[in-house]
């Protein structure tokens, strides 16, 4: 594969991603990204748009592409995310078995901790303490939604969480305040970051 000039102008820093990319191995391209784990979304859109990257490959190269920055959206405009996920298909996956996860058929209660600006986020968890955990960060509230399956665009299991990704314009609608950040929770954030800055 010949990189466009968009691709290697995004890569100049990293030759090595680059020559990666010619070899048409982009998952070596990811690892090689792995310390700005922020250009990988970047990079799979621009091959992905200018037809490199069939469906298949796609799904295999969107979850590291969507899990490698800490705020995907901010690497990638949400309806790039959006027409990516979309061209995918469902995708549903375990990480601590290695199992594939089958769509939801019904009504799934999902949570998103985070400020009220950002209540209507692609990422949600199914775990509510997951949800708080993330509004202490935030310093925001816990939302909730009871959401139509169809709004589900993937469902990814770690030992970490149980993440949901979803359309966000099909679920605005259905969103709900349930509590405001735990006053404790956010102390204790901010002690150990208090800690970890001052050492």
């Amino acid at each position: 594969m010949e990189p466009s000039e968009t691709t290697e102008s995004l890569l100049e820093d990293w030759p090595e991603a680059i020559e990666a990319v010619r070899d048409d191995k982009l998952g070596e391209a990811f690892v090689w990204l792995s310390s700005e784990p922020s250009l990988r979304p970047q990079l799979l859109h621009c091959l992905w748009t200018e037809g490199h990257v069939d469906q298949a490959r796609l799904v295999s190269l969107l979850i590291p592409a969507w899990q490698g920055p800490t705020q995907p959206r901010l690497a990638l405009r949400q309806r790039a995310w959006l027409a990516m996920f979309k061209a995918a298909g469902f995708i549903g996956f375990d990480a601590t078995t290695g199992r594939a996860i089958p769509p939801p058929l019904t009504t799934l209660t999902i949570f998103r901790g985070a400020s009220e600006r950002g209540r209507h986020g692609m990422s949600w968890t199914q775990d509510l303490e997951i949800a708080r955990d993330f509004a202490a960060r935030y310093e925001g509230s816990v939302f909730r939604a009871a959401i139509d399956p169809r709004a589900v665009l993937a469902v990814l299991v770690d030992i970490a969480e149980s993440e949901v990704v979803v359309n966000p314009h099909m679920i605005r609608r259905r969103t709900e305040f349930l509590e405001m950040a735990d006053s404790a929770q956010m102390e204790e954030r901010r002690r150990r970051q208090g800690t970890v800055f001052g050492s």
